[in-house]
């Protein structure tokens, strides 16, 4: 990360030029009540680290830190918020924090409290091997409901040691300053990095903040009628609430609403992408740091900016009266309308230039701000919702056997992208305890990790397994959840579980009818059950694969039909031709292979029960001549009649294809199905 030089130090120059620094309880007839109502204002608020004192200049360096009480101390907490197990440390000095936290049964701090008047300077330790030698220092003068604001606790983990010391002084590059009046004037607190309560101020009319630093303010809603959300201060407000950069005018919703608590935070480094601005130069001076991806007005309350200082893969464009200026390496010294511009825009690089496509755009290196319902790295994703659809490979499916589906997102009943991260698929509670789902990472303990150890990956279309050890029939056997919410309404397929057809002691049974004339040829119409034990085995029909054997090995696979025209069935019909019946005759010439699943079919003993009557050769029927009438009445335009001509002949493969292909024509499905 490329930073400006000699960034600890700052001088303590005036923002507004011009300006003289005052006595620090300044002279007038009035300084003497203002105190006393900064000190009634601190006795009502909560415990805070803040110092009040007059000030009519504009430098608020050099304010001092009160006195820490004989109680005060540092508490670690094992959770955020200042719960779970808790350690206790008294000042003054340097603590290894490693046996504190074993001897508590605590691997890390996840929040801390630290007393009034006291520093405390922890070191976070990195967690990854390759970096197991790096540390972090941060310091809190408050409490922090949570670390993990200020270290990335993916990386690190707080903390390896503390040091805590007496405050002493607030320095402008670190602490937050509040004044009572606009234009930092009038009397000033300070806060460093910490959550504090209600400011000791009648009213906040102007707020510095360091640059890299966010202060957050919380506001009482107890006297409005509308919400007013928490603000977040990025750099200096002349005229509180309004930042001195903002592009709006619009304060109405924080205006003259008091304060009931702040944080400040710093930024950690490589989260800090934009320009710093220098208002000496060389780097000199107090700085102003403006994030990329933002266009900010250039505030009419600052002085010249004389120096610029850009981080790694960005880039300013100054906004002047002669057109935009790109700056694009650090400048010492800026001249002519640089040192005051209309507006600045910060920008980012991104590579590839395409890397945010065509839904969001570069606001910091490769980091995108996505438009609309868009999320993601490069903002190619979204939220799916109810308009989502589960899909598996069958309707019917028999105990044991794998199921494969497909969750397939969608938003606003718009194909789109997803990441696993977000999703996951669990069984019906019914279904909890003797079915179980693999295969996927969308499958996700009750912590919402993946259980299956496969790498979560972005995609329209995401394949999961499920295997059913259960019969019956199931609505909702399964259950789509966006961010571990269960969404209501996505499409679930309706489920038949079976009992196995290739168990052991099933049979098969084949019953063949006499011949009829189809299309001038005999053809048998044979049926064929499964059963065991006497009782019928309802089975998918695309399981079964049954085999008319020849000879010299040669085998002819039979078109099977569910009878009922659904995916699975009792009894299943085919038919077999004037020779192929006469090789059917004996048992031995079936053979039944049912598959469910497994690396090899299993072969099911078929009995024939009923032979095939031998039919005599057919002779010429009114199908014929229906047909031809049908033919006739088609070449005039009478659909309907054409249709009253083709029942005669209903035998007649020929009749009933062209019956039904006009019955689907005039719109009557149902009678074409049938």
């Amino acid at each position: 990360l490329k930073l400006p030089p000699d960034r600890g130090t700052r001088e303590a120059a005036a923002l507004q030029p011009g300006a003289m620094a005052a006595p620090l309880w300044g002279p007038g007839p009035a300084a003497w009540h203002r105190a006393l109502l900064a000190l009634l204002w601190g006795a009502l608020a909560c415990q805070t680290s803040a110092q009040s004192v007059k000030q009519d200049g504009t430098s608020a360096s050099g304010l001092r830190f009160p006195e820490p009480g004989p109680s005060a101390e540092v508490v670690l907490f094992e959770r955020r918020e200042f719960a779970g197990r808790r350690v206790r440390l008294e000042c003054c000095g340097e603590t290894q924090l490693k046996a504190v936290l074993k001897g508590a049964d605590m691997r890390s701090a996840h929040s801390l409290t630290v007393s009034s008047g006291l520093r405390a300077v922890f070191r976070s330790q990195a967690l990854l091997s390759s970096e197991s030698g790096l540390t972090r220092d941060f310091e809190a003068f408050g409490n922090i409901s949570s670390v993990n604001d200020i270290i990335s606790v993916t990386r690190e983990r707080c903390c390896a040691s503390v040091q805590i010391t007496k405050a002493q002084h607030h320095q402008e590059d670190t602490s937050v300053f509040l004044f009572s009046e606009e234009g930092f004037k009038g009397d000033v607190v300070a806060y460093g990095q910490g959550d504090h309560g209600h400011p000791p101020l009648p009213q906040i009319g102007s707020v510095r903040v360091p640059a890299g630093f966010h202060a957050t303010f919380r506001f009482s809603l107890e006297l409005t009628a509308f919400s007013a959300p928490d603000m977040v201060l990025k750099g200096d407000s002349w005229r509180f609430p309004r930042e001195d950069t903002s592009a709006s005018n619009e304060t109405r919703r924080h205006h003259d609403l008091p304060v009931l608590s702040l944080s400040v935070r710093r930024v950690q480094p490589e989260k800090l992408h934009g320009l710093w601005l220098y208002f000496g130069p060389g780097f000199r001076g107090r700085a102003q740091f403006l994030a990329s991806g933002e266009h900010y007005n250039y505030s009419d309350t600052w002085p010249e900016v004389r120096s610029v200082w850009p981080t790694n893969w960005t880039y300013g464009r100054f906004l002047t009266a002669q057109g935009p200026v790109e700056i694009r390496e650090p400048t010492q010294e800026l001249q002519g309308n640089l040192t005051r511009p209309q507006g600045v825009e910060v920008k980012a690089h991104c590579e590839p230039e395409d890397f945010c496509g065509p839904h969001g755009r570069c606001v910091a290196p490769q980091k995108c701000s996505c438009d609309g319902d868009f999320t993601g790295s490069r903002c190619h994703l979204m939220d799916p919702d109810s308009t989502s659809a589960i899909l598996c490979d069958q309707n019917a499916v028999a105990v044991g056997e794998t199921l494969v589906c497909w969750l397939l997102p969608r938003h606003q009943n718009t194909p789109c992208n997803a990441t696993s991260i977000l999703l996951r698929v669990d069984l019906a509670e019914e279904l909890l305890d003797s079915s179980q789902l693999f295969g996927s990472p969308l499958i996700k303990s009750r912590l919402g990790t993946s259980i299956t150890g496969q790498e979560d990956y972005d995609s329209d279309a995401f394949r999961f397994e499920v295997v059913f050890n259960r019969t019956g029939r199931f609505s909702q056997p399964l259950v789509m959840s966006v961010i571990r919410r269960a969404v209501q309404g996505t499409h679930v397929p309706q489920l038949e579980v079976l009992e196995r057809c290739d168990q052991p002691g099933a049979s098969a049974a084949v019953r063949c009818g006499a011949a009829q004339a189809v299309g001038g040829s005999a053809r048998h119409g044979c049926n064929l059950t499964i059963s065991k034990g006497g009782a019928p085995l309802r089975c998918p029909v695309r399981a079964l694969r049954l085999l008319l054997l020849g000879k010299k090995g040669r085998r002819q696979l039979l078109d099977l039909r569910a009878d009922g025209h659904g995916p699975a069935a009792e009894s299943f019909a085919f038919a077999l031709g004037e020779r192929q019946a006469k090789l059917g005759l004996k048992t031995t010439r079936f053979r039944l292979e049912v598959d469910h699943g497994l690396e090899d079919a299993q072969v099911v003993p078929v009995t024939m029960v009923q032979a095939p009557q031998q039919s005599q050769k057919p002779q010429a029927s009114a199908a014929s001549s229906s047909l031809a009438g049908a033919h006739e009445l088609l070449r005039r335009g009478d659909y309907a009649g054409a249709i009253r001509a083709l029942e005669v002949c209903k035998s007649s493969v020929p009749c009933l294809r062209l019956r039904a292909e006009l019955l689907g024509r005039l719109g009557r499905f149902a009678e074409a199905d049938s």
